[in-house]
């Protein structure tokens, strides 16, 4: 009986880690939709400034300013996507208390009991994996986009500091 009670054991703690992944998955998408929303503050500084400077389209550094502000637009909006795509309402199984089990229990030995409940955890772990791995992969194309969002706005950035510096030279 003391294995069968182990199995239950191991089973329970594993469920129980799989269930943290997921709630840590969705932790870093919201951290991820923080830093997308900061860096959809700067696109939006950038565009009204890009209106103001750009617009001219006179030079390389206005036409390269155009293209890396769409660029930026159309990788957050990737970031955004996977950010939420992780943060969607999933459902998952858990051990029922209700009726039936507690007649499960009333009718069964305890060693039984421990095997049955291994055998539903380890179907609901399955099942549980399946969906935290799908979120692990949106997380990580989410990362690799902010990540990305980061590089650009540092370029923008860069780009705006330039076309700022010109633009006084050429006013003196």
């Amino acid at each position: 009986m003391e294995k069968y009670k182990e199995l239950f054991e191991q089973a329970k703690y594993v469920l129980d880690e799989d269930t943290k992944r997921f709630t840590r998955i969705d932790t870093k998408a919201s951290i991820y939709l923080s830093v997308l929303t900061l860096f959809f503050g700067i696109l939006l500084f950038a565009y009204q400034w890009s209106i103001e400077n750009f617009i001219q389209l006179d030079s390389w550094i206005d036409y390269t300013g155009i293209v890396i502000l769409i660029l930026l637009l159309i990788i957050i909006a990737l970031a955004w996507y996977f950010s939420f795509k992780v943060l969607k309402t999933h459902e998952l199984k858990r051990m029922p208390i209700n009726d039936e089990m507690i007649e499960f229990f009333n009718n069964n030995t305890l060693i039984n009991i421990y095997y049955a409940l291994s055998k539903e955890i380890k179907n609901a772990y399955l099942y549980n994996r399946q969906i935290s791995d799908k979120k692990g992969e949106f997380i990580a194309k989410s990362y690799k986009f902010t990540i990305l969002s980061f590089f650009v706005v540092i370029v923008l950035l860069i780009l705006i500091s330039v076309k700022a510096y010109l633009n006084t030279r050429m006013a003196l």
